[in-house]
């Protein structure tokens, strides 16, 4: 049941959920300032979009850097039992 919870409704719910609130905060905000709507320039765009190229940078250096990859011309072997244990897969020349 969790995982059902987890894997199908959570990923559904919550995007749904961060609009709700982020909705009410919106509000909550142009009434305590008279009816007038935040103007883009000031919300914290520039350093939510440096934060998140920076994220993806870190992302694609540490998948490059830290998986495994055969060399060309190798043969993949991918995982088996054998004797009731799992063998990894691995790369063969």
């Amino acid at each position: 049941m969790v995982r059902i919870l987890l894997t199908y409704v959570l990923p559904l719910v919550a995007p749904a959920v961060v609009f709700v609130l982020w909705a009410w905060a919106r509000g909550a905000y142009i009434r305590s300032h008279g009816g007038q709507p935040p103007a883009i320039e000031d919300g914290p765009w520039f350093w939510l979009t440096l934060a998140g190229g920076l994220l993806l940078l870190a992302t694609l250096a540490g998948t490059a850097l830290l998986t495994e990859g055969g060399k060309p011309g190798d043969k993949y072997v991918p995982p088996r039992i054998v004797d009731g244990k799992v063998v990894p897969g691995h790369h063969e020349r």
